[in-house]
């Protein structure tokens, strides 16, 4: 049976400067197990699980990596106030 992962992320590991209102942040995955897929799903794409949420494995050290365009302080408009504190 194939595996498939669907990442939620709390930590960031890198992200970089693009233009001045967003950053790219690229989201790393060490699974402990052999995934056939990773999904990264976020506000950022709808929360989807297709083929804008599928991350890239590195075949050399079974990492999965995707880098994803944020705006800087969150989505707008802003989640409401009785949202999941820290979802965006």
């Amino acid at each position: 049976k194939p595996i498939i992962a669907i990442v939620f992320f709390q930590d960031i590991i890198e992200y970089s400067n693009c233009q001045s209102d967003s950053v790219d942040v690229t989201f790393y995955y060490h699974p402990d197990n052999n995934p056939s897929a990773v999904y990264l799903p976020g506000e950022f794409n709808g929360w989807s699980l297709n083929s804008t949420s599928v991350m890239s494995k590195d075949p050399a050290t079974g990492v999965w990596s995707k880098t994803v365009k944020l705006r800087v302080g969150g989505p707008l408009p802003l989640p409401a106030v009785n949202s999941i504190s820290g979802a965006y």
